[in-house]
């Protein structure tokens, strides 16, 4: 296969030219440069402005015009014997003012060290033409010039001695192109050159022989080179296609402080001839001796790692010597293995961190998320401290090479094992990656292993997905309260006054919920009295508490608590009804109910100073009065509407009917402690206080309906503090709602936060970022966001699963209605997702 090899002007040189011609100006070149192409031999282009890749510069060693072509300048460099490790396959001609004015290609040429064993001088000699060789001012600084083989030629030539030194290998291969250096080679000689089989070229001391591509390997080619008429034969070997051996780039062999998860690099791909085979795979080995036979890793095969590959965390040891080699496999060659490559890792290092939440394939991660790496450790103990960290979110799983693409917080001083990914950072329905590294003061360690997680198909619920009417023959029966379980499985529609005496228990079976018991709650009820005013399921879908404010089951305490336990999972069918007992001597008991995250502790609110808890440890049969200093106090006081429960059942938060507090109350050793009282700011009037709280009480927030506001606590370690207040007016679109805030829901981990209003039938979802909440949504049922109050329903109750992806919110038509009309449409309960 034959090679040409040639030199073009730039399109900036033909410029300069152009008008040095015009203005009498004489150019002026000081430097030449050599590169390697990337691994390949390019074709000149004169839109270039550098080389492909530039391995080496130098000033010009001389710079003349040739003798025989006026209009032909001749460029010499000169590369010293201590300079090498590279291939030249470019050269570059570049002018005082730095700007590349020719570009040309060359027979490619290796330019070994002096401790590779065959380091020489090497002399690159570029023939360029001018359209007048005038114009080129020919000055040298003779500070730099080095002394050539010319000296050595004109010695020998005064010896009287004609003989012809070549370097170069005596291998050649049949289609490729084999270059040769005349070593004694001078200027003042006559030379010829000729080839057996092929071309011969020379340039100044450089040969190059083309071999013809169907030359048989074991063959010979006789290269003839003759000097003053005196002739030398030099007899080349003509081998089979050969792959070399790989050269390491890095680390360099006899490197010390290596880190235990280093990056091997090798020079690119070399075979001969060129383009009979190309790179597929490698072979990657490291071990504790020179002969390999103790291998502590290795990758064999490799398609993906070609020239670099990075060695696994846990694989090398602190300050231990290794030993590295690499081959290349073609499609039809393989080299032979490189020099080996030694190095010895560091003393002492930051272990490779890695990322604890999310886990590695999680699904279904909500908007908010918090990431979490394990904790910071160095081998040996104590040798480095934590100085800061990087976070990285990428959608690809090699983050764009040093960009993550999504989330990069890099040097983060604040965050080191712990950040919350800001507000709207994640997009839903996406697939992403994150890893983590960290800094001390003075190491760096390796990136974590990358952990891949995707997200929520929907952050928000955003469609109805199933319709619960439990009794369409009593279009004002179900929708009272509603509860569902933690995630969503179990739901619950307690009934109206007057119109039913059972709870509506629904329970998910794919594609949707089903009814699947009616419980009853009537026992001790009787005339108008409210039936299951208030109902609670526990997180886990196994408890549930309905609250009978008005049964009577004695002369003078007046209300009940119905517990249904399907703990045994034994099927809600067997749900037995227990009526809980309650103080004689109070009223509304069971106005307000929740539940810890197992159920095993009731809370309920009733009528007068105290609420009660009850526990599973008695079988709930001995209410415990929880009485927090109030504002007011008195026969007058309205009671508590308002109560939450933490999922492990030890804290509560009671909220005051009519005085404007709230409190938490904690469990400590068997005796329930007030702990703190919570003042919502600018509550005035009688508010009927609603509460809801996240899984472990750390958000909670209070409505205040008749102030029209929502009043956020949060608890960092030290008590709960107001951190935001929300107004209704600035916070919602809908003018004509009445009541907002009647019932408000928030998910465990208290991002998300679903409060009702009554009129317009609907429901707010509110979203926490960044510490502080802002509106999201409106959730209605059935499309009655628009008209008058008789068309849109009224009485919502709402709400929301543990992770926020369910809503459950029923509206019902509350007041007269038209006997036979449709009203059964606008008595219902929708669930959204």
């Amino acid at each position: 296969m034959t090679q040409n090899f040639w030199a073009v002007p730039t399109r900036r040189g033909l410029e300069k030219m152009a008008a040095a011609q015009a203005d009498g100006r004489k150019m002026v070149f000081t430097h030449m440069a050599v590169g390697d192409g990337n691994g390949t031999t390019p074709a000149p282009d004169e839109e270039q402005t550098a080389l492909t890749r530039e391995t080496f510069r130098a000033e010009l060693n001389s710079l003349r015009v040739d003798d025989n072509a006026p209009c032909q300048i001749i460029a010499e460099m000169v590369i010293p014997a201590d300079v090498g490790g590279f291939w030249i396959r470019e050269v570059g001609l570049i002018d005082s003012d730095d700007e590349l004015i020719f570009v040309g290609t060359c027979a490619p040429s290796y330019k070994p060290l002096l401790s590779e064993g065959s380091g020489r001088t090497q002399r690159i000699t570029m023939i360029v033409a001018m359209s007048s060789a005038g114009n080129v001012e020919l000055k040298i600084d003779p500070s730099v010039i080095l002394a050539t083989r010319e000296y050595v030629d004109e010695a020998v030539k005064k010896a009287g001695s004609s003989g012809i030194s070549l370097a170069g290998s005596q291998k050649v291969y049949a289609g490729g192109t084999a270059l040769f250096q005349i070593t004694d080679y001078s200027d003042w000689a006559v030379w010829s050159e000729q080839v057996s089989a092929g071309q011969v070229m020379r340039i100044g001391a450089d040969v190059a022989v083309v071999v013809p591509e169907d030359t048989p390997a074991g063959s010979h080619i006789t290269l003839t080179l003759t000097r003053d008429g005196r002739q030398v034969a030099f007899e080349l070997d003509v081998a089979a296609p050969a792959i070399d051996a790989p050269v390491w780039s890095s680390p360099t062999t006899g490197s010390t402080d290596i880190s235990l998860t280093p990056t091997l690099h090798t020079e690119g791909f070399t075979c001969h001839p060129d383009g009979h085979d190309w790179h597929q795979q490698s072979d990657w080995q490291v071990a504790t001796d020179e002969a390999f036979t103790d291998v502590v890793w290795s990758s064999m095969a490799d398609g993906e790692h070609l020239t670099q590959i990075t060695l696994p965390a846990d694989t090398l040891s602190v300050n231990t010597r290794y030993f590295a080699r690499v081959r290349f496999r073609g499609a039809s060659l393989e080299s032979g293995w490189s020099e080996k490559l030694v190095f010895t890792t560091v003393s002492e290092m930051i272990n490779t961190p890695a990322i604890l939440s999310p886990s590695d394939g999680q699904e279904g991660v909500g908007w908010m998320l918090t990431l979490y790496a394990g904790a910071f450790s160095t081998t040996p103990a104590s040798a480095d401290t934590h100085a800061s960290t990087d976070w990285q979110i990428s959608y690809s799983p090699d983050f764009y090479g040093d960009s993550g693409g999504v989330l990069d917080v890099m040097g983060d001083t604040q965050n080191l094992t712990k950040l919350v990914v800001p507000d709207d950072t994640l997009s839903q329905g996406n697939t992403f990656y994150v890893r983590v590294r960290f800094h001390g003061v003075k190491h760096t360690s390796a990136w974590s292993p990358v952990v891949r997680f995707s997200t929520r198909e929907r952050f928000y619920p955003q469609f109805v997905v199933d319709t619960l009417c439990p009794d369409a023959g009593n279009p004002h029966g179900y929708g009272r309260d509603v509860a569902m379980s933690g995630d969503s499985s179990v739901m619950v529609l307690s009934p109206f006054p007057s119109k039913a005496r059972q709870l509506a228990v629904y329970q998910y079976s794919y594609p949707n919920w089903q009814l699947v018991a009616r419980p009853e709650t009537a026992g001790a009820v009787s005339g108008e009295d409210e039936a299951a005013m208030a109902v609670a399921v526990s997180r886990d879908g196994k408890i549930i508490v309905a609250g009978v404010p008005n049964a009577s089951d004695n002369s003078t305490g007046k209300g009940a608590l119905y517990l249904y336990d399907n703990r045994s999972g034994s099927g809600w069918e067997s749900i037995r009804g227990t009526l809980l007992a309650y103080p004689e001597t109070v009223t509304g008991y069971g106005r307000s109910v929740a539940l810890s995250g197992q159920g095993e502790t009731v809370v309920t609110g009733c009528g007068g100073e105290s609420a009660w808890a009850l526990s599973a440890e008695d079988n709930w049969s001995s209410p415990v009065a929880l009485t927090p200093p109030l504002s007011r106090s008195g026969a007058g006081v309205g009671g508590w509407r308002g109560v939450a429960v933490s999922d492990d059942g030890q804290k509560v938060v009671l909220a005051e009917t009519g005085g404007n507090q709230a409190h938490v109350m904690e469990n400590q050793g068997g005796t329930w402690q007030h702990v703190a009282t919570l003042c919502p700011a600018g509550v005035q009037g009688n508010n009927t206080l609603q509460v809801a709280a996240s899984a472990d009480l750390s958000v909670i927030v209070l409505s205040a309906p008749e102030n029209r506001t929502l009043h956020i606590f949060t608890d960092s370690g030290s008590g709960p503090e107001e951190t935001q207040v929300l107004n209704w007016t600035d916070f919602c679109d809908i003018t004509d709602m009445r009541i907002p805030g009647g019932g408000i829901s928030l998910s465990a981990d208290g991002s998300l936060l679903l409060a009702d209003f009554i009129a317009g039938g609907g429901a707010l979802l509110a979203r926490q970022a960044d510490g502080l909440w802002h509106k999201k949504t409106e959730v209605y049922g059935s499309g009655w966001s628009s008209g008058s109050d008789a068309t849109r329903g009224w009485y919502v109750a709402s709400a929301l699963s543990s992770s926020a992806d369910t809503v459950l919110t029923a509206s019902v038509l509350y007041g007269s209605y038209t006997a036979g009309g449709d009203d059964t449409e606008r008595v219902k309960a929708w669930v959204l997702r």
